[in-house]
């Protein structure tokens, strides 16, 4: 979390989860969704980040993205049987830019990802 001073607001965190709807979250994060129904999940237990869920969609929109990872509060919120193979829900998610590091030639690249914020159950 990067603090960014504004002189007539004093300090704002920039947590850019967008969740504060502050100047410097809205333009830095964007949002996408995607639906379908869930094919495949499993849920693991990662020494170091907790509850992992792991699960594949049959997206609504063909070539969209199909596998998502909740990770922290959100896995803890959806690990007691919320979610079930066959459910319909919708992912949202926003896109945040890594550093890729290619191992062969050293070179680095931005590449964009998808975080999920939320998952909504829309029906079994």
């Amino acid at each position: 979390m990067q603090e960014i001073w504004r002189a007539n607001q004093g300090i704002v965190r920039w947590c850019r989860c967008g969740c504060h709807g502050c100047r410097v979250c809205t333009q830095v994060s964007t949002r996408v969704a995607f639906t379908g129904e869930i094919s495949m999940l499993w849920h693991t237990v990662d020494r170091y980040r907790g509850n992992v869920i792991q699960f594949t969609i049959d997206p609504d929109q063909m070539l969209d993205m199909d596998t998502f990872e909740l990770t922290g509060a959100l896995a803890d919120a959806y690990i007691d049987g919320v979610l079930a193979e066959g459910m319909r829900v919708r992912i949202e998610c926003m896109i945040d830019t890594i550093e890729v590091v290619n191992f062969d030639t050293g070179e680095t690249s931005d590449e964009e990802r998808p975080v999920v914020i939320d998952v909504m159950v829309l029906g079994s």
